[in-house]
């Protein structure tokens, strides 16, 4: 089996903004505020999706950042790297494994998320203008030769990808 190493030097995606901080509470598979309280409508969505597709992953929560720093929701996942095949299950491997016109290159070896779970977060994180402010940006390398570089932006359908390839002799 191919190993695929993915490497993010930017993955962000910026959502609706909250009024006071918000932590996932495991009891109540919820995120509330300090008082375990919801305040927010934009985390009742977010709520309702997670109640709506935990039975997809375990950790479909972990897809929300909750940035304090920032005042929003986000998706956050910037500087890590994912080691397939063996993170597989790994719910940002799930979610970016999604390859809307198969142009990729290398597979993720996983299966993703369905189409109704992408539009719906996609509405999460919709501007009025039916945008999403991201920046999704990185390596692809494995045991294949050369490597590629990508863009990547979150689409109602699911991530739509942009990628160069450079062969061993660019390096």
């Amino acid at each position: 089996m191919a190993k695929l190493i993915v490497k993010w030097d930017e993955c962000y995606v910026n959502g609706p903004e909250f009024s006071k901080p918000y932590k996932f509470e495991e009891s109540t598979g919820s995120f509330v505020t300090e008082e375990g309280k919801v305040e927010d409508d934009s985390i009742t969505v977010i709520n309702e999706f997670v109640e709506k597709y935990k039975s997809l992953h375990k950790d479909v929560h972990k897809i929300f950042d909750m940035s304090e720093n920032y005042g929003c929701v986000m998706i956050e996942f910037s500087g890590a790297e994912l080691l397939l095949p063996e993170e597989s299950n790994n719910v940002f491997a799930q979610l970016f494994s999604s390859n809307i016109d198969n142009n990729r290159g290398p597979g993720f070896g996983s299966g993703t998320f369905p189409d109704e779970f992408f539009q719906d977060l996609f509405n999460i994180f919709k501007d009025e203008n039916d945008e999403v402010d991201s920046g999704i940006n990185g390596s692809l390398c494995g045991n294949f030769d050369g490597y590629y570089t990508f863009d990547a932006e979150l689409k109602p359908n699911g991530i739509l990808w942009d990628t160069c390839f450079y062969d061993e002799e660019d390096f």
